[in-house]
């Protein structure tokens, strides 16, 4: 039940700056929770490399421009 947790910190800030980039970070495996985030949060799972936390961070900064 991770995501539920998430959305009213995503709602709020997104409410003061409606463009930012969000990335959730996550540990819990139960990831059909994760379709429940607000619309375009990028989640990526632990553990991951380097080029996965590369490819969240271009994809969200993409996608406010």
């Amino acid at each position: 039940m991770a995501c539920p947790a998430w959305t009213p910190v995503i709602n709020t800030a997104r409410d003061l700056c409606p463009n930012l980039p969000c990335i959730i970070i996550t540990g819990y495996a139960e990831t059909e929770t994760i379709g429940n985030c607000p619309d375009n949060v990028q989640v990526i799972t632990k553990p991951f490399s380097q080029q996965q936390l590369c490819d969240a961070i271009q994809t969200a900064t993409c996608q406010t421009a």
